[in-house]
């Protein structure tokens, strides 16, 4: 079992890996999907156990284990596989298998077994993803990036947008939002759901997410 602050996945005995969606802030309210294997299995009759599960610090990605030695790394948003590989270095390695992300999230660590050994994997960089005003084609003035969320601004609006695309707040300061290359009129604050902004009126104004207010 593993959990971030949006999933909780279980692996099974069966070798499925369940993925579900936090939902109220109560685990008890889930919606679960089951993931793909990390490989065709030769035999269906063939069981697998889930040895080990992992969300990335940012929980956009998901490693999962397997008893053969196998590991995959999934996105969590679209369950698409984005990496695999073998654990297979000496027998019975999987019998302990541990999976751990890197601080950026950029390599996977996988060992544990009777050999003690780990292997470091780094992951592939994954296309950039664009980010942009629905419905407009006018150039942004500034945007600001955190942890979760991304900020763009233009003239008055404020569009803020999860790193997967999904729009969480659009709305308008009712004031046109500076426009300086000497100063970052934008922030998002890096743990919540806050972003500020610099107003021509010389001021700065402060916006909840859950209500643009």
């Amino acid at each position: 079992v593993a959990a971030c602050e949006k999933h909780v996945c279980v692996g099974a005995a069966d070798g499925s890996v369940n993925l579900h969606k936090i939902v109220g802030g109560a685990v008890k309210n889930v919606q679960g999907r089951r993931i793909p294997l990390a490989y065709p299995m030769e035999s269906q009759q063939l069981k697998t156990e889930v040895t080990a599960v992992s969300f990335s610090h940012s929980g956009d990605m998901l490693a999962a284990a397997w008893a053969t030695g196998e590991v995959a790394v999934y996105d969590t948003s679209s369950t698409a596989r984005l990496a695999r590989f073998s654990q297979d270095d000496c027998s019975g390695a999987w019998d302990m298998l541990v999976l751990a992300f890197s601080a950026d999230d950029s390599r996977l660590a996988v060992g544990g077994g009777f050999c003690a050994t780990v292997a470091v994997h780094r992951l592939a960089a994954q296309r950039p993803r664009r980010f942009a005003i629905p419905g407009s084609n006018d150039q942004l003035s500034s945007a600001a990036v955190s942890a979760r969320h991304v900020a763009l601004v233009y003239g008055s609006r404020i569009v803020v947008q999860r790193h997967d695309g999904a729009e969480v707040a659009d709305f308008d300061t009712g004031d046109p939002i500076i426009s300086s290359s000497q100063i970052s009129p934008v922030k998002l604050r890096p743990k919540g759901e806050h972003v500020a902004v610099v107003l021509n009126v010389k001021a700065v104004a402060v916006y909840s997410f859950e209500v643009p207010k």
